[in-house]
Formats: structure tokens, sequence, C-alpha cells
């Protein structure tokens, strides 16, 4: 798996799903089944920050790390 989040991504990640799991825990929705999405949605965006790789962001061939500008050396004549 090559890594497919930058720095940015990986604290909103973190952010929203320590957000997401409180709330699924504190049953401010209601709605068990809701509080369960959203518990696993949590979890999704916690884990994908620690093994740094997004598997939406492989199926849509997206990286939020940018791609390093190669240097081409030109022949001097």
């Amino acid at each position: 798996m090559k890594a497919n989040i930058n720095k940015i991504d990986k604290l909103l990640r973190l952010f929203f799903g320590a957000i997401l799991v409180i709330v699924s825990r504190n049953n401010i929705t209601q709605d068990p089944l809701l509080d369960i999405i959203l518990l696993v949605l949590g979890i999704y965006l916690i884990i994908s920050v620690f093994i740094n790789f997004c598997v939406i962001y492989l199926f849509l061939s997206y990286s939020s790390i940018p791609k390093k500008r190669r240097k081409v050396k030109r022949k001097q004549l």
C-alpha cells in the first residue's frame, strides 16, 4: 500500500473521526442504527490516519500527497 494521505488530511480525519465516535457513544442522535453507522465511519477515519492509506482514494485514483516534480536535465549543444 502506497501512502495517499498528507498531513492536513490526517489531522482532519483524526478530528472528524474522534467527533463521530464521541457523538455515537453519547447517544446524541437517539437512533441506534445511526449511532452504529457514525461509530463505524469514525473508526474508519481514525484507522486510515494510522495506516496512512484511504481505500476510497484508491478507487478514485486520487492522492492528497503532492507529486514531486522531477528535474529534467537538458542537453547543452
